[in-house]
């Protein structure tokens, strides 16, 4: 099993809206570039990213957890 720290596993239930409820209901976290943490969660298989462009041609990047992310999190992934 993949381990990961406290703060990755806050970044994960943020990332799934598991901030003030039990059950996920979304699946992403924004940022205006990459993210060094959110990262090191994609080189472990967690997390996945893309970079989404806005209409005034700004780039934003998403990072969303995998299945086996939200496994780690004894959780199920929402319905897209």
């Amino acid at each position: 099993m993949v381990k990961i720290t406290k703060e990755e596993r806050i970044a994960l239930e943020h990332a799934l809206g598991l901030d003030d409820v039990k059950k996920p209901y979304r699946n992403y976290v924004c940022f205006y570039e990459e993210e060094p943490m959110w990262e090191i969660l994609k080189k472990k298989g967690l997390a996945f990213k893309e970079f989404v462009k806005d209409s005034s041609n700004k780039i934003y990047c998403f990072y969303h957890v995998t299945k086996e992310g939200a496994k780690l999190l004894g959780v199920k992934l929402p319905k897209e």
